[in-house]
């Protein structure tokens, strides 16, 4: 699928190049999944892309940044709160950990973030084939988050939906319809009951990825200028 040749016979660059022959972009950051990969320039008059390796955090690096910056927020959080409360951190470091290991920015790629969903992989299988690597909607510093958040929220609603009606087809009399409004109804009555839990939940969800996105733009950034 591609070929790796010494950078000295291509543009002089350091690091070994990548060609994917490929007739768009967007199939070739679909097929170079598992490889983070940045585009260096389009050979004219041919279907033939050349790609730098981007050296970005890997998977473990960015697991160790999740845990690191989960525990300085919470020494945070108790050292300046007036008032810190146990279970709002606890709340908020679980939310953390689950988007850092399991919801940030590679969702979009084969990554060993999308593995660890095993069986439910397939729920973000739309969002891999519609959300280009690294783009404001993967990488968006909080944009990135609160979409994940939303789709989250959709995907799991429609497998509910899925689920029921499924077990509707095999005789219990259950309406699909009225489990997800349920759901949603239940969602909105939590959200309205514990307002300080639903923040502190939303925004370690939402800045796990923020930390992931700062991470991979800081890397690209040095790794580009030394």
């Amino acid at each position: 699928m591609f070929h790796r040749f010494p950078s000295e016979n291509n543009l002089s660059r350091k690091k070994p190049l990548l060609v994917l022959f490929e007739d768009t972009a967007r199939q070739e950051t679909g097929i170079a999944g598992a490889l983070p990969v940045v585009p260096v320039r389009v050979c004219e008059g041919s279907t033939n892309y050349i790609f730098e390796e981007d050296n970005m955090p890997g998977a473990r690096t960015h697991d160790m940044i999740t845990v690191v910056t989960a525990a300085a927020a919470d020494v945070a959080y108790f050292a300046l709160a007036p008032h810190p409360d146990g279970a709002i951190a606890a709340l908020f470091t679980i939310a953390y950990l689950f988007a850092g290991f399991a919801c940030a920015g590679d969702l979009d790629l084969n990554s060993k973030e999308y593995r660890r969903w095993g069986p439910l992989r397939f729920l973000w299988m739309p969002y891999r084939v519609c959300v280009p690597h690294r783009s404001w909607v993967s990488h968006g510093m909080i944009l990135g988050g609160v979409i994940r958040a939303f789709y989250l929220a959709i995907v799991t609603t429609l497998l509910v939906w899925t689920v029921v009606w499924g077990i509707s087809r095999l005789g219990p009399h259950l309406d699909p319809n009225a489990v997800a409004r349920n759901e949603w109804a239940s969602l909105f009555g939590f959200m309205k009951t514990h307002p300080q839990w639903t923040v502190a939940m939303l925004m370690g969800f939402i800045l796990a990825g923020s930390a992931h996105s700062a991470a991979d733009f800081m890397s690209t950034w040095f790794k580009r200028r030394f």
